[in-house]
């Protein structure tokens, strides 16, 4: 009986960590403003379970998440349109705020920006319900077990090794760059064994029906890329649609290249601009001459070399950079980029194959983890268009490309200089606040002034502003062999640069203006807090019914959980592995913690209360970006026993005050809306930095201790 309900337990614990990283890993790609939310799924998914195990049933409705499943994904393909109320129109209607920036996102004004946000948040209202009551069910499942488990702290541990294993399979799938057809299909395999565990085979035909009807929407959208010559790819950061790039010719078309979608907005473009291609078809480019081509920005930084021995390219991407470089003489290019899918695209479809090259060497790699390990130097170094549509972590909000726009990422560039080399940033400015920033950062980074140039939008790429800096010798005496330069020049970004907030790797928010937290944040949370508040007081029986010590124990370990990750991004890279490898090493310190409550000799949990804060405030005084440039090893051993600290004494406070409670559901769910609360109160970093959360940490912390003094119970 034990074996089988620890079974159960695994499977829905497996079954609910699958559900919710599929869920956020394809509503972030479908509805682009969850892009840049990630953390808000994971925050509604944390209420949906937590409700769940607060009111446990022994066989709830599995035909309930099932059918809000294929209404989710009726309405994010659906081929016919729906109007104003469109599904994916939400990204439009709530991205419609100046201070919150989405790329390829128009802000509107007066009474039509007032309706479009009535709409969106009607939309994310109905939304946030669909996708807590997706989980409430298996939530239910999951309660139900704890609360029948004759050992807690057991029960616990399965519950983990569950999750683990959930993280482990979605990881591979991502790995293998699997489309969401086989995510459906793997969570409809685990739902029928869990009905069939459970003894209900009289909902399976209902339930196996509704699998169809999902999976036929899947197939049709697929069918639907394919008739587009689309080719759509899953790459372990986001959804990539590749398309041909053609341009009339009289009566025929002229294949340019190709057009690279992220979350179906236009990402990149890999252009043929071959010496031969171009003399060929000189009205497709808009050339008044030829010579004209070398200011493009896939050229013009390659003027700023002395010589051009080594250059190092950061967003490499699918090849233009790296193609202009060759084309411009080039001896070696280490071409740097940290999605391993668009490099396989620019391998098999850039019309110049500069990847072919045996003077390149592609390096699938997060910038700055690239900046860490390398011994180089380099004559030329050159960002590329990085901006991100997308975050670096389910936990966190800061975007995949922040810690490369900050302070100490260009000191560290430029620390990988030759004494006359040259670093050229290519950025496609949207807001001025934004060139204000790169602006100072540039000339807080070099001692002076950056050379600016704007670049307009072309066929043969998007344009971008582009900022130089590095040897002043090297820079003037390019300019002055190209005069026509100083046409090019942009001046707008001077007047106010030292009035720009400077992202740093504390706070490494170039698309915020300013320390402050945006306005769109205050609306999603405000709809979240409402509904949670609604929702808690129904399941728990009024908020009286919440365990206050088990709600701010989540609170905080969240916040903990998003300073790891922050932490390890800029020492190890901000990659899909390392954000995988950090999960699970997180889940298995809780399991070491839960053997130590096991096996040791227990003491008084002030005791962990007290290495718990002390901890803390180590890592808070500690800077351990300092040793991000010492080897693996050593990196790996201080950052891994610092940064476990915490989780480890968090660990054992949870699992000690776990196998004490009577209630295991009630409290679970408890923990779970903390968890919430903690993702909301994450939003805080944009004000005071990413490290201050952990005093704010520590301040739940003592909150939860607070709670368990009370009770008299420490």
């Amino acid at each position: 009986m034990n074996k089988l309900h620890d079974f159960k337990l695994f499977w829905v614990s497996l079954l609910l960590l699958f559900l919710e990283l599929l869920i956020i890993r394809w509503l972030s790609a479908e509805l682009r403003i969850f892009a840049y939310f990630h953390n808000l799924l994971l925050i509604i998914c944390f209420l949906g379970i937590g409700l769940g195990c607060a009111s446990p049933r022994r066989e709830p409705s599995i035909a309930l998440p099932l059918a809000i499943l294929g209404a989710l994904v009726f309405l994010v393909y659906c081929p016919w349109s729906l109007g104003i109320f469109s599904l994916p129109r939400i990204t439009m209607y709530l991205g419609n705020l100046k201070d919150f920036i989405i790329w390829y996102q128009a802000v509107s004004t007066g009474i039509e920006k007032t309706w479009q946000l009535l709409i969106g948040i009607g939309m994310l209202s109905a939304l946030t319900v669909a996708i807590v009551y997706l989980f409430v069910p298996f939530g239910q499942l999951l309660g139900e077990l704890l609360r029948t488990s004759e050992r807690p702290l057991r029960a616990y541990t399965v519950n983990i090794f569950g999750s683990l294993a959930g993280v482990a399979l979605f990881t591979l799938l991502s790995l293998l760059s699997y489309p969401p057809i086989i995510w459906f299909s793997l969570l409809f395999v685990m739902v029928i064994v869990l009905l069939v565990g459970e003894g209900r085979r009289s909902s399976l035909p209902a339930s196996v029906g509704l699998m169809i009807v999902i999976g036929g929407f899947l197939l049709v959208h697929d069918y639907i890329s394919a008739r587009e010559e689309r080719e759509e790819i899953w790459s372990p950061y986001q959804k990539l649609e590749v398309k041909p790039l053609e341009y009339p010719d009289g009566a025929s078309l002229v294949r340019v290249g190709y057009v690279i979608n992220v979350n179906s907005v236009p990402y990149q473009q890999a252009v043929n601009l071959s010496d031969e291609f171009v003399r060929k078809n000189p009205h497709i480019y808009g050339f008044s001459s030829a010579e004209m081509l070398k200011y493009d920005h896939y050229n013009l930084p390659y003027l700023f070399g002395k010589q051009l021995d080594e250059v190092l390219i950061v967003g490499a991407g699918t090849g233009n950079d790296v193609a202009g470089a060759l084309r411009n003489g080039a001896r070696h290019v280490d071409a740097v980029e940290i999605d391993p899918v668009i490099i396989d695209v620019g391998e098999r479809l850039h019309p110049e194959q500069p990847y072919s090259s045996e003077r390149v060497t592609r390096i699938n790699d997060d910038a700055r983890s690239f900046f860490h390990r390398t011994g180089k130097r380099y004559d030329l170094i050159v960002f590329g268009l990085l901006d991100s549509h997308t975050l670096s972590s389910n936990l966190s909000n800061v975007r995949l490309d922040n810690f490369v726009y900050t302070l100490q990422s260009i000191q560290e560039a430029k620390g990988l200089l030759k004494p006359e080399g040259v670093l050229v940033l290519i950025f496609d400015v949207k807001d001025n606040f934004i060139g204000h920033s790169l602006y100072d950062i540039m000339m807080k980074a070099f001692g002076g002034p950056p050379v600016c140039f704007r670049l307009s939008d072309t066929i043969r790429g998007w344009g971008g502003s582009v900022f130089i800096g590095g040897d002043a010798s090297t820079i003037a005496q390019t300019m002055a062999k190209h005069p026509f330069m100083q046409s090019l020049i942009d001046l707008s970004f001077a007047d106010a640069a030292t009035a720009a907030a400077v992202p740093t790797d504390d706070w490494p928010y170039l698309y915020l203006e300013g320390q402050r937290i945006p306005s769109l944040y205050f609306i999603i949370f405000g709809v979240l807090m409402l509904i949670s508040i609604l929702l808690v007081r129904k399941s728990f029986s009024g908020l009286n019914g919440v365990n206050w010590h088990f709600f701010f124990l989540g609170a905080g370990f969240l916040l903990i959980e998003v300073q790891n990750v922050s932490k390890l991004a800029l020492l190890f890279g901000a990659t899909w592995m390392v954000n995988s490898i950090i999960i699970s090493g997180i889940m298995i310190m809780i399991l070491i913690a839960n053997y130590y409550c096991g096996f040791a000799r227990m003491r008084p949990r002030w005791v962990y209360y007290l290495g718990l804060g002390i901890s803390l405030l180590l890592i808070y005084q500690i800077p351990l970006e300092y040793f991000a440039g010492v080897s693996l090893v050593p990196k790996a051993i201080v950052s891994g026993v610092l940064l476990s600290l915490p989780i480890f004494f968090a660990g054992v406070i949870f699992a000690d005050s776990f196998r004490r409670s009577s209630e295991l559901n009630t409290v679970f769910g408890s923990n779970l809306i903390g968890a919430m609360f903690g993702g909301m109160l994450e939003c805080a970093s944009f004000v005071i930095g990413i490290k201050a959360l952990l005093l704010v940490a520590l301040v739940l912390y003592l909150l939860s201790f607070a709670a368990l003094a009370r009770k008299a119970e420490v």
